[in-house]
């Protein structure tokens, strides 16, 4: 005699699919809050960076910020226009421990100006900051930065405090380095 629901097998295949219905729902449950909480972390793991002083070091501390994908808005100051800070005549030798560091960051030395000698990349400073000013300018369409030459740190003294304040993260990189 069978009852009113089918046999023994018919119930055991209804328990195998109710089952395997929950442990798909909770699985797809646990990814989906893993994925937000995830996204929610990151967020708010994010920060807003200013750099003060926007020579080869300062340009690339805030390549490698925003490179880092942390960086909610980036603010580089200097007080020299860009005029100013493209004309320096200096030198600048980067040895290949530094070249690769800057490869993997997007700088492109095959389409600066400047020449190679034993693994070596020669230029002038100026050439090099323009590089990193147009990488940085790309990147304002991905991200808030804001690029303010010509703008001494001083005269934005009260704003960089408030900011402090809050969750911002200080770089500096002094003139003339």
């Amino acid at each position: 005699m069978e009852e009113a629901g089918g046999g023994p097998e018919a119930q055991y295949e209804r328990l195998a699919l109710d089952t395997a219905l929950s442990t798909l729902l909770a699985v797809l449950l646990y990814v989906a809050v893993k994925v937000s909480v995830d996204r929610l972390r990151h967020w708010r793991a994010r920060v807003s960076v200013l750099i003060v002083g926007a020579g080869p070091v300062g340009l690339t501390a805030a390549l490698v910020a925003v490179r880092s994908g942390k960086v909610l808005k980036l603010t580089l100051l200097d007080e020299r226009y860009r005029a100013a800070l493209l004309c320096r005549p200096q030198q600048i030798a980067l040895q290949p421990r530094s070249v690769r560091f800057l490869l993997a960051l997007g700088v492109d030395f095959d389409n600066m100006e400047g020449c190679w000698d034993n693994e070596h990349f020669f230029t002038r400073i100026g050439v090099f900051q323009e590089h990193l000013l147009s990488i940085l300018e790309q990147q304002k369409y991905r991200q808030e930065i804001r690029i303010l030459l010509g703008t001494k740190a001083s005269t934005r003294l009260p704003a960089v405090r408030a900011a402090a304040a809050g969750t911002l993260r200080v770089a500096l990189a002094l003139p003339g380095d």
